[in-house]
């Protein structure tokens, strides 16, 4: 199985880079980067019994843990909703799920603001993008070219694994720009992890196209990771623009599958152990990962420092804290007493004391205590509960009190409703994701039996000519970073 770490040293590198097509380098910003690839996306629908818009997940979809802080005032609650939808834990849906994090390992080196620069450094958070709790700096040596065709980013850096130590090179040749009929454009990924006797431990190649032969045009995902042993992968994916359609072929160290969908229902088989699995998208399950709170003028909070919160069901009691990001860690409290709790988007633990006014403080990983201030009292509030197994909503009284002022979060046990207006606030969710169903009749999927599997294309797939691949060595430079974790190194002027 993949995981978000060996992604970026081993796996199939499904990074997203894609550029304007202007040839012009006074246009660097035209070098975009897309959030998220799904092969599964949402159907462009609003849900009547949640009242949020659902927002594409090609450029919407990024992890609380490595977004920018939730917006400031003059933010339209209107559109701050992002939806996408999948199926748990189907075969493929870990390649597509740390595509994230590979983003924002390139992302944090800016190559949108360096084309045409000399090369450059820059520290590169690991644990930021990986969604662990602990941070992992490595240094990345980065050139940003342009060409005739596109662009090409190089980069260059090393890592240690399984007690030997590698050098890493990454291209990509961008070939043509992004629109809104094409958001990823059309180009390739190459990279290469050799050891400290200089051999190839692991060879991967992406192509990211369009095939427009059809009346509907689709994306073209083809990967192919050459590693030694259980490191091989490959993966041919194609769906449609505008997410009706689409399907992939899979091999995952050793497992195979196929997944076909149409903008009913999803095919998912397994070759072993087999399983075929019929989903229907019509009733998905509904799940929320954070909320922001709003002003009714539709102006959210600068979120700042975070803010503790408490509310009551009857006699249950439930605290929790929020950080910037506007994570809650769904965990459940006594009011008072002394807790460690994990913010779940990227595993952050936190330490967090609740006295018996309800009053929190907080110390971070760091040992860094937050404090948060006077409350701000909202009684005898309806607000309706989510039984999660059943995708039911019950009414409830409850007793909320806000420790500062901030986004609002998410419970395993109690959602707060999309689009409620608490007191002069308003209550968005900033991230829900939808997972589709296992079908009442597994029969349903037949209709899918004559949609092509991409059997072809699968068995033709390579690591791509040697040519192609950043083989040069690593440029030596002396300055400093330019950026640590994407954000530009300020250099004192008045030393």
């Amino acid at each position: 199985m993949f995981t978000a770490r060996n992604f970026i040293y081993s796996a199939v590198a499904l990074s997203v880079i894609s550029c304007g097509g202007s040839s012009s380098s006074d246009n660097s910003n035209d070098l975009e980067l897309p959030s998220f690839v799904s092969l599964i996306q949402e159907q462009q629908t609003a849900s009547p019994s949640k009242n949020f818009s659902a927002k594409s997940a090609l450029s919407q979809v990024v992890p609380l843990a490595v977004a920018d802080p939730l917006p400031g005032a003059g933010t339209d609650f209107d559109n701050f909703t992002t939806t996408n939808l999948g199926v748990d834990e189907h075969p493929g849906g870990a390649i597509f799920k740390v595509v994230n994090g590979a983003l924002c390992f390139v992302g944090q080196t800016n190559p949108q603001a360096n084309v045409g620069a000399l090369p450059y450094r820059s520290l590169v958070d690991e644990g930021k993008c990986f969604e662990e709790d602990n941070t992992s700096y490595k240094d990345v040596i980065s050139q940003v070219t342009e060409l005739a065709s596109g662009y090409q980013i190089d980069l260059w850096w090393t890592t240690s694994r399984g007690g030997d130590n590698f050098n890493v090179t990454v291209r990509f040749l961008i070939n043509e720009s992004i629109s809104d009929a094409n958001p990823y454009g059309r180009f390739e990924y190459f990279k290469l992890d050799k050891n400290s006797n200089d051999n190839i431990s692991v060879k991967q190649h992406l192509v990211v196209d369009v095939d427009s032969s059809a009346a509907e045009p689709y994306h073209v995902f083809k990967v192919t990771n050459d590693g030694v042993g259980e490191l091989s992968s490959k993966l041919v994916a194609k769906t449609a623009i505008n997410g009706s359609a689409g399907g992939a072929v899979i091999r995952d160290r050793g497992n195979e599958a196929d997944v076909i969908f149409n903008s009913d229902f999803i095919q998912h088989n397994q070759v072993n152990p087999e399983v075929d699995v019929c989903f229907d998208r019509a009733d998905p399950i509904e799940k929320v990962y954070g909320y922001a709170l709003f002003n009714l003028d539709g102006s959210a909070f600068n979120l700042e420092s975070g803010f503790g919160f408490s509310y009551s069901i009857g006699e249950s009691t439930t605290n929790g804290i929020v950080d910037k990001y506007g994570v809650w860690p769904e965990d459940l409290f006594t009011v008072a007493g002394t807790y460690t709790v994990t913010r779940h988007s990227n595993n952050e633990t936190y330490t967090l004391t609740v006295d018996g006014s309800g009053n929190a403080a907080v110390k971070d990983s760091g040992n860094n205590t937050v404090e948060f201030g006077d409350p701000i009292e909202f009684t005898g509030i309806e607000i309706g509960t989510v039984d999660l197994r059943n995708d039911e909503s019950e009414p409830a009284d409850q007793t909320m009190t806000y420790y500062g002022r901030g986004s609002m979060g998410n419970s395993s046990v109690y959602n707060l409703v999309d689009g409620y207006i608490l007191g002069t606030y308003l209550v968005k969710a900033t991230d829900i994701s939808l997972s589709a169903e296992e079908s009442e009749n597994q029969e349903s999927c037949d209709i899918l039996d004559d949609y092509p599997t991409y059997t072809a294309e699968f068995d033709s797939l390579a690591v791509g000519d040697d040519s192609s691949y950043n083989t040069a060595a690593a440029p030596t430079i002396t300055a400093a970073p330019k950026y640590v974790a994407g954000e530009a190194v300020v250099v004192p002027t008045d030393l």
